[in-house]
């Protein structure tokens, strides 16, 4: 039994479609929650965001972006989340619902997803766990993922500065370097 309900390298839990993180990155690892990621823990929009933490929990859902979409005693008219031109490259926890981008979701009219991509031989083997789903997520290797800044959009750009060893974001050069770690545990 966790005593913490949601944790997030961004943001822990938001209300549905009312929270937006564009242009976010994680690279802190996150923890002992019952439902984690790397950007959010419990819902909301997420576009052009990456983690690079390892995610780890007991019984509940976690992903590399978003934990937890759970909608069914919420009145949001579907899809109220859309997760597009994210990516995960942090170590995922094999244990309860775990997927590269989304841990747990139940009706796949709650959710758009695009563009998105994990980095395999990291845990995760579906890119939404509870559903074993790769709709609007694909899995790829190290190297692969290094080279696709152009699939991913103008928000990215190729690490030749080795800011994460990955993808870093374009509004994220040398100058403009922000670092949000965050540590959720009991």
């Amino acid at each position: 039994d966790y005593s913490v309900y949601a944790a997030g390298g961004i943001v822990a839990y938001s209300n549905g479609s009312s929270a937006t993180m564009n242009k976010c990155y994680n690279i802190g690892d996150i923890y002992n929650a019952y439902y984690l990621a790397g950007i959010a823990g419990y819902h909301g929009i997420i576009t052009e965001c990456y983690n690079k933490g390892n995610i780890s929990t007991g019984t509940g859902s976690h992903a590399g972006i978003l934990g937890n979409l759970d909608l069914y005693n919420n009145s949001y008219s579907a899809p109220s989340v859309t997760i597009s031109n994210c990516y995960n490259a942090g170590q995922i926890a094999q244990v309860g619902a775990y997927g590269g981008i989304v841990g747990w979701t139940q009706n796949a009219d709650w959710y758009t997803l695009t563009n998105n991509y994990w980095e395999t031989g990291k845990g995760a083997s579906y890119g939404i766990g509870e559903t074993n789903s790769n709709i609007g997520a694909t899995g790829v290797n190290a190297d692969t993922l290094k080279g696709y800044a152009s699939i991913l959009g103008d928000a990215y750009k190729a690490d030749t500065n080795n800011i994460n060893n990955v993808l870093t974001l374009s509004t994220c050069g040398d100058t403009n370097k922000y670092r949000i770690v965050v540590h959720a545990y009991i």
